[in-house]
């Protein structure tokens, strides 16, 4: 039987984040692909190609006398991958080495910023 619901957290370069209750992450977590090309006479071929992992729509709480926001900023613009993990409702973890990926828009009415991570390699299942 699986288990739904809110992710309890993220943890990023140290730092542990709570996740708003209503937030619907979503989660790639990477390694390698495949897909099929068609040849001109009907047959195929299979191609395998390298994929980053992603989680991406995190509704992070945010706390601003902290320096969250500026912690993230500061994290994204590192040349370097930092120790990422993500605890889900069942208590399952995954864990890799990313980053943040884009932008960092702060909602000041809901105190929470949607924050997507990417990384090289694969999330594992620890545990």
């Amino acid at each position: 039987m699986s288990t739904g619901g809110p992710i309890e957290s993220i943890s990023y370069a140290g730092r542990t984040f709570a996740v708003a209750a209503d937030a619907d992450v979503n989660m790639k977590i990477g390694g390698l692909q495949g897909d099929t090309e068609m040849n001109g006479d009907q047959t195929g071929r299979k191609l395998i190609s390298v994929v980053k992992w992603e989680v991406t729509n995190v509704a992070l709480d945010i706390d601003i006398d902290n320096g969250d926001l500026e912690f993230l900023s500061e994290r994204a613009k590192q040349k370097t991958f930092d120790d990422f993990s993500i605890t889900f409702a069942s208590g399952t973890v995954f864990s890799g080495q990313g980053s943040v990926a884009g932008e960092l828009p702060y909602a000041s009415a809901n105190t929470t910023a949607s924050v997507s991570f990417s990384g090289p390699g694969q999330l594992k299942k620890q545990g």
